[in-house]
């Protein structure tokens, strides 16, 4: 027990004299987030909820690590943010970010979230943010469920799977031939891996 308290007030310590270069960094490039924190499924039920997070805007309590609860402030920051010319993301929609490549021509996306209303969002955001475009490709870098479930969502049809011209996966050691066709986007092993045909 007295580690545990000597471990937390290390923390603590090291918080104090946080000189919040980090958040300055989380903020960098940040561009507008939604007005409504409530994302919507179809059947009336919250898909996330960007408000959930709230919490964290005060000081940690006396039993959370403060080192930890900083670094979830850090990472609950949601919104569009620039990150490059040409380059945006989508983040706190969900577990993981989605990012936007400007093609000139339309939109390449890169790991569409964990859902098909995160996906939708982020979509949204974009569009009322920086410019309507089509979706050129999806691109899924790898397979965990927070790189690829928001390109259809299983059976549901959004956008950005749906119109997509190509869906790109990764083609590691997973891959498998009888997949390779299939309409659904799913990890890569049932991702199209056409990388130089349409």
């Amino acid at each position: 027990m007295a580690d545990d308290l000597s471990t937390l007030e290390e923390a603590r310590r090291l918080v104090a004299a946080d000189d919040r270069r980090d958040f300055a960094f989380a903020e960098q490039g940040f561009i507008a987030t939604r007005d409504d924190p409530k994302i919507m499924r179809g059947d009336g039920r919250v898909a996330f909820d960007l408000s959930s997070y709230e919490f964290l805007k005060g000081d940690a309590s006396e039993s959370a690590n403060p080192s930890l609860w900083r670094h979830a402030k850090i990472l609950t920051r949601h919104g569009l943010f620039r990150v490059a010319d040409r380059i945006y993301q989508v983040r706190g929609f969900d577990i993981s970010t989605i990012s936007f490549i400007d093609a000139g021509a339309g939109w390449i996306v890169v790991d569409p979230l964990t859902t098909v209303e995160a996906a939708a969002a982020a979509l949204d955001l974009l569009t009322a943010h920086v410019a309507t475009k089509p979706v050129l490709a999806v691109v899924y870098s790898h397979s965990p469920v927070a790189h690829y479930c928001g390109g259809a969502g299983g059976r549901r049809v959004h956008p950005m799977g749906a119109r997509a011209r190509k869906r790109l996966a990764h083609p590691g050691p997973s891959s498998n031939r009888r997949c390779r066709r299939t309409s659904l986007p799913g990890p890569p092993c049932c991702a199209v891996r056409a990388f130089s045909s349409g």
